[in-house]
């Protein structure tokens, strides 16, 4: 199997089970050692609690009507995706920044570096 082989929606299980570990780490080191990431967690979480409009719409759930929204509303909707692409871009940093790690230490033990 070539990497260029991988359809990354149809993972092999044993390759499915590496990535679901490395997204635990990716997420715990965030946790762990980032102030700014746990705040955007917990603000969104807020959001997510007061406004129950947000989750219906994160969660891609049915919308059946349209949504009348008060202007602090729509204020919360806009801070709820700046904090999400705040979120995803530390999550992908993290994630690239794993990714090195894992390739460092593969060339250290074929001796590469």
């Amino acid at each position: 199997m070539r990497i260029d082989d991988i359809d990354i929606y149809k993972l092999p299980k044993w390759l499915e089970g590496i990535f679901e570990e490395v997204e635990r780490t990716c997420y715990k080191t965030l946790e762990e050692e980032s102030e700014f990431y746990k705040a955007v967690l917990e603000e969104t979480h807020e959001l997510l609690d007061k406004y129950s409009f947000l989750s219906t719409i994160a969660d891609n759930d049915e919308i059946r009507e349209p949504m009348n929204l008060s202007i602090t509303e729509v204020q919360a909707l806009s801070r709820f995706w700046l904090l999400e692409t705040d979120r995803m871009s530390m999550e992908m940093v993290q994630m690239y920044l794993l990714g090195c790690r894992h390739m460092w230490e593969l060339m250290e033990l074929l001796g590469m570096s």
